[in-house]
């Protein structure tokens, strides 16, 4: 909304009762320009291509504004689009994804960019052993039809909900993480964090996944399990010796289907457990007093 002094009110009054008709016209449309290009200054569209040094479009990159919700997934042809609420001079645009460095820009550069190119990973081998995984197994849910919702405020972005697992190998390399959710909103974007357990309760700086990796999703009704959404990981080589892991979800934001039915997106539970969330990036994690988990499975080799 724009908002306008009083005193700045009274002026434009004063102005408008002394003019003439015809000249009374033109001044009230000269307003209505303003507000336009003052509701357009407000909101900035950030959009480009996303490509390789070999100018090679990089499909699904994670395209996020740095500690804010404002982000989105490059599609097929590498192109992005979305609006950032009064970007700040210090606000910087991240640009992430598999198999390449991860790259930093100021929002006020990136402005003035169509193409934002990524260089190749490259990872020393050397001096690294290799381990070789000759089973697979699954850990968590099991239930499919049991059902508790979990309302989420996807509006108040880095709120993460999730749970803790317990591993029973040496070394295991997680391949996929699943989970359910009933989203009756258009496209969701989540991110997946892999954390150290410490006290019982997962750690904020013990990432163990390094790599901000984003999934979106559409619409979707937790009976469907023919599209139950999943992170695949099997790219990143994530080998970890950690015996309890905390997996948790990320939702960075929803777009509604239409501006007027309303939407809801909530995490599925079907089993009998605990869960544990935090409502926002900068708060601290708590264990749910609910007798009922999220669902969420994960497939590793060991």
């Amino acid at each position: 909304q724009t908002k306008v002094s009083l005193a700045t009110f009274a002026t434009i009054k004063r102005i408008i009762a002394t003019t003439t008709m015809c000249t009374k016209t033109s001044v009230i449309m000269l307003l209505i320009s303003f507000c336009f290009v003052y509701k357009s200054n407000a909101q900035v569209e950030l959009k480009g291509n996303v490509l390789s040094l070999s100018n090679k479009p990089v499909r699904g990159a994670s395209v996020a504004i740095q500690n804010k919700k404002n982000g989105t997934l490059s599609d097929s042809s590498g192109r992005f689009a979305f609006y950032i609420h009064r970007p700040k001079k210090t606000d910087t645009l991240i640009i992430t994804s598999i198999g390449y460095e991860t790259l930093k820009i100021p929002v006020s550069a990136a402005r003035q960019q169509s193409q934002f190119k990524l260089n190749e990973k490259f990872i020393d081998m050397s001096g690294v052993k290799v381990r070789s995984f000759n089973n697979r197994n699954s850990y968590g849910s099991i239930l499919e039809s049991a059902a508790n919702f979990r309302g989420w405020n996807f509006d108040s972005t880095g709120g993460e909900i999730g749970r803790l697992f317990y591993i029973p190998h040496d070394h295991y390399k997680l391949d996929k993480v699943k989970f359910k959710v009933n989203n009756t909103c258009g496209n969701c974007t989540f991110r997946i964090h892999i954390r150290q357990v410490s006290n019982g309760l997962p750690d904020n700086s013990g990432e163990l996944l390094k790599d901000s990796v984003a999934l979106n999703t559409k619409s979707l009704l937790w009976l469907d399990n023919s599209q139950i959404p999943e992170f695949d990981l099997s790219a990143y080589n994530l080998v970890l010796s950690d015996k309890k892991i905390y997996v948790g979800i990320e939702t960075i934001g929803c777009k509604p289907k239409d501006t007027i039915a309303p939407c809801s997106l909530c995490f599925v539970g079907t089993e009998k457990g605990k869960f544990v969330y935090k409502t926002n990036r900068k708060s601290d994690f708590e264990e749910s007093f609910s007798e009922y988990d999220v669902y969420m499975k994960l497939e590793l080799d060991y």
